[in-house]
């Protein structure tokens, strides 16, 4: 006796559906935007081979090469997608995990145009003091901001685990 031909439809998309929940690696939306942004920031750092930046702070001067600072932001963008991936089902809302996700790949956004910026062409007879400040001042506004919008970021991003985890645990009871 074979089984009826709905018997045999309703199993075959049953298995169907199993099979694209255990190969479906990419889980939720933002986790796809930060390993996006981490494959952009790899390829970027290629493109900044050798190239450096000097921080002059007091009369120390520290050499960072921009690779590094890329791929720094890379695998921060890799805890993003892993902390989505593997913590995503308890965010409590989408809209807070959107705005985590914003306003992390902005900050990072703002490092990355302030190293393509391209620096005010002048001779060093033409620079006076006010210049320097000027140049200074707005490399200072372009770090605060991004390093506030970062940490808001993650203010937001530990508050929605945590209202999260409460939901799920009143749930529970």
């Amino acid at each position: 006796t074979s089984p009826s031909p709905d018997v045999v439809c309703y199993y075959s998309l049953y298995y169907l559906s199993m099979e694209e929940r255990r190969f479906r690696f990419f889980r939720s939306s933002q986790a796809n935007a930060f390993l996006t942004a981490a494959v952009i920031l790899i390829v970027l750092s290629f493109f900044q081979l050798g190239e450096v930046i000097d921080i002059h702070i007091h009369d120390t001067m520290f050499v960072i090469s921009l690779d590094i600072i890329f791929l720094l932001l890379a695998i921060l963008c890799n805890v993003g997608f892993l902390i989505y991936h593997f913590l995503g089902f308890l965010m409590a809302t989408n809209r807070l995990s959107w705005i985590h996700v914003f306003l992390s790949l902005v900050s990072f956004a703002w490092v990355v145009a302030s190293v393509f910026l391209p620096e005010m062409e002048y001779t060093q007879e033409s620079l006076t003091s006010d210049d320097w400040n000027e140049i200074s001042k707005r490399d200072n506004i372009i770090a605060l901001i991004s390093l506030g919008s970062f940490i808001l970021g993650q203010v937001i991003l530990v508050m929605n685990i945590i209202l999260g985890s409460f939901r799920k645990i009143q749930m529970k009871e």
